[in-house]
Order: structure tokens, then C-alpha cells, then sequence
């Protein structure tokens, strides 16, 4: 049997087969490496929220000005392994606000949370808080 056979032999069927392998392998390849899972139904996490975490203020040394932020006390929800969220402490949560880079003109600032832990956060309530200005 010659070489033109094998490859004419059932074309369709062989082509058709090779399309089908390369979808199911561009699908396999794009769910391992961006596996994006749904907050809350991970194998083995869980879910816990800090009430009232105090919202620090990150400021050059050199601005002497008082702020006063409006709420001064977020919701934090993180996702993690029970036995990592059961060792976790309140000073382990930095919850701030980084006034380092502000502009004069911006009055609402987006929270920014740390974690020393291998945790995901979830959701920051009230994601926002509004500063004021005060001159010392």
C-alpha cells in the first residue's frame, strides 16, 4: 500500500479527528493554566470576614496635615484553608489607604488590604473611603 492511500484513505474521518484532539488539547492547556475557580467553591476553602478592621493611613513623613476618613472601619472576606484562616490574627490584616502618591484634588480613596498568609481576599466593605484635610 502506498503513502497516498494512508493519507486519503477515510480523509474526512482523519481530519475530523484531528480537529477534535486539537480543541480538546487547546482547552485542556487553557483551563490548567488559567484555572480561575469560583470564590467559595474550592475544594478544602473557606470563607471568613473580618467586621470593623481600622483603616490605616500611609503618608509621606513630611505631610504634617490630619486626615479624617470617612468610614474609618472596613468589612474584610477572605478565602483560604481552614486551618490558615484559624491561625490568622486582626494584626496579621493591614487594611490602609497609601496618601504617599495623592493628588490634591481626590477625595475618595480605594482600600488596599496585606496579608502576611497564603489567603485570597475576597471582597473589601465599603471598597472606598472618603478623606478630609485637616491643617495641624
Amino acid at each position: 500500500m502506498s503513502l497516498r492511500y494512508y493519507l486519503l484513505h477515510n480523509f474526512w474521518l482523519k481530519f475530523f479527528s484531528l480537529v477534535l484532539a486539537t480543541l480538546v488539547w487547546i482547552v485542556v492547556y487553557t483551563q490548567q493554566t488559567n484555572s480561575t475557580t469560583v470564590p467559595g467553591f474550592e475544594t478544602g476553602k473557606e470563607r471568613r470576614t473580618w467586621e470593623q478592621v481600622s483603616v490605616t493611613v500611609l503618608k509621606t513623613p513630611t505631610d504634617t496635615r490630619l486626615y479624617k476618613i470617612t468610614p474609618a472601619a472596613v468589612n474584610v472576606t477572605l478565602a483560604g484553608s481552614p486551618a490558615t484562616l484559624d491561625a490568622l490574627k486582626p494584626s496579621d490584616l493591614e487594611v490602609f489607604i497609601n496618601l504617599a502618591n495623592m493628588r490634591y484634588d481626590t477625595r475618595i480613596h480605594q482600600v488596599q488590604v496585606y496579608i502576611r498568609a497564603d489567603v485570597n481576599v475576597l471582597s473589601v466593605s465599603p471598597a472606598s473611603v472618603a478623606i478630609e484635610r485637616f491643617s495641624p
